[in-house]
C-alpha cells in the first residue's frame, strides 16, 4: 500500500461523450492496484495557463530594462535577484541556492510577480514602471 500522504497527478482529456482519456493509462492502473480496497479523493482541475509570451516580453522589455537602467544592474543579474526576492529559492540549504524559475508560473502567478516588482520599484527606489497597458503606476492621474 502507498504511503498515507501520497499525491499522484495525471493528465488527461475528456472526449465529447464525457469519457476521460489519460495520457499514462498504465501508471494509473498500477496505482489502482497498489491502492486496491482503499478510499481515495479525486480532484479534476483544468490545466493552468502558463505565463504568456506578451507577459514575458513585457517583463524582459519593459520591467527589467527600466529597473536595471534605474539601478545600474545588468538585466540578467537583476532577473536573478528579483526571482530570489519574490519567488524564493529552490534549494535554500545549498551553499549556492538557485532562485525559483519564472518559466513555470501561470499567467496569474506571473502577473502577481510583476505587480510585486512594480510596487517594490516605486516604493524602494522611486522608479515608476508602466503597467502592461501603458498606465504609469503611482503617477498622478
Amino acid at each position: 500500500m502507498p504511503p498515507a500522504q501520497f499525491d499522484a497527478k495525471f493528465v488527461g482529456r475528456y472526449d465529447e461523450d464525457g469519457v476521460l482519456h489519460l495520457a499514462e493509462k498504465d501508471r494509473f492502473k498500477r496505482l489502482g492496484k497498489a491502492w486496491a480496497g482503499q478510499s481515495v479523493h479525486v480532484r479534476v482541475l483544468q490545466p493552468a495557463k502558463p505565463r504568456s509570451i506578451p507577459q514575458n516580453n513585457y517583463y524582459r522589455g519593459v520591467v527589467l530594462d527600466i529597473l536595471a537602467d534605474h539601478l545600474g544592474y545588468d538585466v540578467d543579474e537583476l532577473h536573478e535577484l528579483l526571482k530570489a526576492r519574490f519567488l524564493g529559492v529552490e534549494n535554500p540549504d545549498s551553499p549556492l541556492p538557485r532562485a525559483r524559475s519564472t518559466a513555470t508560473l501561470t499567467t496569474d502567478a506571473f502577473e502577481r510577480y510583476l505587480e510585486q516588482i512594480r510596487v517594490f520599484a516605486a516604493v524602494e527606489f522611486g522608479c515608476v514602471i508602466p503597467d502592461p497597458d501603458g498606465r504609469m503606476q503611482g503617477a498622478a492621474a
